[in-house]
């Protein structure tokens, strides 16, 4: 799946392919929301969660190059899924889950 399908997806179908195959990165306060950042295959997800009614107000899937420098700073760049992020790669087996 590529960026551009995932962020066409409703905030529900994001939801549910994040909370199944995204993995859990960090996460930091921003005004009333938690956003909380995940790797996706080949790209990065923030998950706004309201702090005010505790629910997913809006995810967004975002690349490398968008990442906020608080998450940067936090990445763990020895872990294998991040490398993979950032490693070009013809096709990650994650990615071609999506596919079937």
């Amino acid at each position: 799946m590529t960026l551009t399908e995932f962020n066409n997806l409703s905030l529900t179908h994001k939801a549910d392919i994040v909370w199944e195959w995204g993995y859990y990165i960090s996460s930091k306060q921003y005004g009333n929301h938690t956003i909380a950042l995940f790797v996706l295959g080949n790209f990065f997800t923030e998950v706004y969660i309201s702090t005010l009614s505790n629910k997913t107000d809006l995810i967004k899937g975002i690349d490398k190059t968008e990442l906020n420098s608080d998450f940067v700073s936090s990445l763990n760049t020895e872990d294998p899924l991040i490398k993979a992020v950032f490693t070009p790669q013809t096709k990650s087996s994650i990615t071609s889950v999506f596919h079937n």
